[in-house]
């Protein structure tokens, strides 16, 4: 990613939404969430983070999840919801139980249309990245590769690179991809 979209905390705008995605990965990759907000009609990914899935519990992975809503929130001042990997419901049960914050399904679009819309964001310089938070999911943005195997648009997931921290920033703005990228 190019470093324009790379900004200071400082000059990230009043935001008029923030959400934050979650992704749980298997054994061989690992957790993710990441937050997002709203500013007319920019996207600011504000916080990454990512932790191994090697040897968690599922108390361990959610006391990590509430202790990092509850970073995000102090830092940013508030946010709206979680969107969480629906495929995970014993975890975002489990998560639910241990947090005050909304945790709710991720609509889990399909892959090429949460591609398509950050193509079209990125393309029309309308996405930002808070620079010591999410140099993560920046690099794993950089290193995302098509499946040459596949005939349709496919997206890599063979563990090369984090999709994990990916697939967290796409559930924090998909609820809204409809009116961002009109």
């Amino acid at each position: 990613v190019d470093l324009i979209y790379m900004i200071d905390k400082k000059d990230v705008p009043q935001l008029h939404s923030v959400c934050v995605g979650e992704d749980f990965g298997g054994n061989a990759s690992g957790h993710a969430i990441v937050a997002s907000g709203i500013n007319d009609n920019m996207l600011y990914f504000t916080h990454a983070r990512f932790k191994k899935a090697t040897g968690s519990t599922a108390q361990e992975l959610s006391q990590w999840s509430v202790n990092t809503f509850q970073d995000i929130y102090n830092d940013v001042g508030y946010f709206f919801d979680v969107y969480a990997d629906s495929a995970e419901q014993v975890l975002i049960n489990t998560i639910r139980e241990q947090t005050h914050f909304n945790v709710l399904n991720s609509l889990k679009r399909p892959i090429i249309d949460r591609i398509r819309a950050l193509c079209i964001l990125v393309a029309s310089d309308r996405v930002r990245f808070v620079k010591g938070e999410t140099e993560e999911l920046v690099q794993a943005l950089s290193e995302a590769t098509w499946d040459s195997k596949k005939l349709i648009d496919t997206r890599l997931d063979n563990g090369s690179y984090n999709n994990d921290i990916i697939d967290a920033a796409e559930y924090s703005f998909e609820y809204n991809i409809d009116w961002l990228v009109r």
